[in-house]
């Protein structure tokens, strides 16, 4: 074989193996193209719920959600604390002493996170709860009626959950897209609207489970049992929900199809006939 002959040759082999480099590149891309953002052949509101499947990952994830929706177990020793010092000092001073030490707890409450420089969202929010509460019971003349603005808190939850579901505007998927603003497209897809729609119902039935429990005790003035049901049915039925929203969308968005890799072209083939 003459040298020109042998050169040729070399030069088609480069570019059988350049060929197939190229296919084995563009198959590659097309495979990794489902999940990556970018490129992404999809509608766009399906690409920014699948987008936000990262928040939703991880062995721990449900756990994490629920402590920092409830602020963890400060959160709950903080939001607890007057109810336990009002039921205490009303078995050992009476109403007003119940009233004074919850309304003080909710203010050291409040100084301590001052004092460490922490959020006091949470616990402005509790002291105003607490403030109201008292108020209600020294006007009512009544230990029971601490816990009324509770009661009637929840009945109205429930009922505007329940509303939200019958609008088909569910709550919680508004909630969602405040949290997770790549979540904004929920009502464009029905299987995301279906588990809001869910989700939503979940709540509703929470409040009315505490309203149902919490107003009977207050109808039958036992403020004792009142008080125990509030802590028990407060924290764990707020987790409870929170995580049971949080797998109905996980799942919802993880359901979504994905997107469509574009065909792949063979490279003509440049050896000779």
């Amino acid at each position: 074989m003459s040298e020109a002959a042998k050169r040729r040759s070399e030069r088609k082999l480069d570019a059988v193996s350049a060929a197939a480099k190229r296919r084995s590149e563009r198959k590659s891309a097309a495979v990794s193209e489902a999940d990556q953002p970018e490129g992404d052949d999809s509608p766009p509101q399906q690409r920014g719920l699948r987008g936000a499947l990262q928040i939703l990952d991880g062995p721990d994830s449900v756990r994490d959600t629920v402590l920092q929706a409830i602020g963890g177990v400060r959160g709950i020793v903080d939001s607890s604390l007057p109810t336990t010092v009002f039921v205490i000092a009303l078995a050992i001073g009476g109403l007003r002493a119940a009233v004074a030490a919850a309304l003080v707890s909710g203010v050291v409450l409040a100084l301590v996170r001052l004092a460490r420089r922490e959020s006091l969202q949470q616990t402005v929010t509790g002291l105003v709860g607490v403030a109201l509460a008292a108020l209600v019971a020294v006007k009512l003349h009544s230990s029971a009626a601490f816990f009324l603005p509770g009661i009637l808190l929840d009945v109205l939850y429930a009922g505007l959950a329940v509303a939200s579901v019958l609008a088909r505007r569910p709550f919680i998927g508004y909630i969602a897209a405040v949290v997770e603003p790549r979540l904004s497209a929920w009502r464009s897809l029905p299987k995301v609207r279906r588990a809001a729609a869910l989700a939503s119902l979940i709540w509703a039935a929470m409040f009315a489970a505490r309203a149902g429990v919490q107003g009977s005790l207050y109808l039958a003035h036992r403020t004792g049992l009142l008080a125990t049901a509030k802590l028990a049915m407060g924290w764990p039925l707020w987790g409870i929900a929170v995580g049971s929203s949080y797998v109905l969308l996980r799942r919802a968005l993880a359901a979504l199809p994905a997107p469509i890799a574009p065909p792949v072209q063979e490279a003509p083939s440049t050896l000779p006939s």
